[in-house]
């Protein structure tokens, strides 16, 4: 015996479905027939899949950009309003609720007016304040390019927080999208670099500095954390366990007195061969003061590891042609 349900008595997970083949303005008039079906078409989850189908899911920036080492959490950096719309989710109301707060819906609202009604004057405002938080961060970057590495990171946050706030506003707009690439490249995270350069391009294929750009983070990806027959330098910013057992061998076979530090003789002798150079004392001098060393003895292992996990970071063909030169594959990073 066949059973009626009526339309405001079915699950909310069949209603949600049955509004995925609906337009959005069909949604709104559903709302309207009771206050069970308000609720449910005012659902975030609703809005936030209508809106990341529309206009892009801003949500994969955030992610991003925390995976190289920004925006950790939109709630706990006091982000911004727009960030932690996105990061944020309502529930249910409690039977007898008056009102639902649809964040979501106020994002797809706020982008469906920026592409649809250019003039408007609250539209104007928000692509003008897009513009100027858009040559704000270009003035971070290029500012952070001037600072030292413990303090380009603070500069490279600002830029990222800026131009998240673009791409609220403006969906599409590639250079936004290029820009976070190239924060994350400069913190070498070269794997987001990628994904976000790919997102530009999705946009604007023919961007030219995207382009190179891809092709720079894809290339140090694989050579810094490897691919299928290449062994990683490194795991996220750490010595990989790879490239740390063949600097324990590298270690031992120099440190001739067998005392746990490389001094001034064994760490010329190393540099020697690895450059095929004969270090001045200044120079070895100042690689123990930079890194991890015993200051009346010389350079510890530590100090090893360090070094090569900056010298990956920046050049990560170098890292595997050093280890060549003592007898390593450059793939596998063991012993011939």
């Amino acid at each position: 015996m066949a059973t009626n349900v009526s339309l405001p008595h079915l699950d909310q997970g069949v209603i949600q479905n049955i509004c995925r083949y609906l337009t959005v303005p069909e949604i709104l008039t559903l709302a309207r027939v009771n206050k069970t079906l308000y609720i449910y078409c005012h659902q975030d989850s609703l809005w936030q899949k209508l809106t990341q189908a529309a206009f892009g899911n801003t949500q994969w920036v955030i992610g991003f950009l925390r995976e190289a080492g920004l925006c950790k959490s939109a709630e706990d950096s006091e982000l911004t309003p727009a960030l932690q719309s996105l990061s944020l989710a309502t529930s249910i109301p409690e039977e007898g609720a008056t009102s639902v707060v649809p964040r979501w819906k106020q994002a797809y609202e706020r982008r469906w007016r920026v592409q649809n009604r250019p003039q408007d004057p609250t539209v104007v405002q928000s692509m003008q304040l897009a513009q100027t938080r858009f040559e704000r961060a270009e003035q971070r970057i290029e500012a952070s390019y001037e600072k030292p590495a413990d303090q380009q990171l603070a500069f490279l946050e600002e830029a990222a927080r800026e131009l998240v706030e673009v791409v609220d506003i403006l969906s599409d707009h590639a250079p936004s999208y290029y820009l976070l690439a190239l924060v994350c490249y400069l913190l070498h995270a070269f794997k987001q670099a990628s994904k976000l350069a790919e997102m530009c391009l999705a946009l604007d294929p023919d961007f030219e500095l995207a382009i190179q750009l891809l092709s720079e983070s894809r290339d140090k990806s694989v050579g810094v954390y490897g691919t299928e027959g290449v062994a990683p330098l490194l795991t996220g910013r750490r010595i990989s366990d790879a490239l740390k057992n063949a600097l324990t061998v590298l270690f031992q076979r120099y440190d001739r007195d067998r005392d746990g530090v490389w001094n001034i003789r064994e760490l010329r002798e190393f540099v020697l061969l690895t450059n095929g150079t004969n270090p001045s004392l200044a120079m070895l001098q100042q690689l123990c003061a930079t890194f991890s060393s015993q200051p009346t003895k010389g350079l510890t292992f530590d100090g090893l590891c360090e070094f090569f996990v900056q010298q990956s970071l920046q050049d990560h063909e170098e890292t595997r042609q050093d280890l060549a030169k003592h007898g390593f594959d450059e793939n596998t990073l063991t012993l011939k």
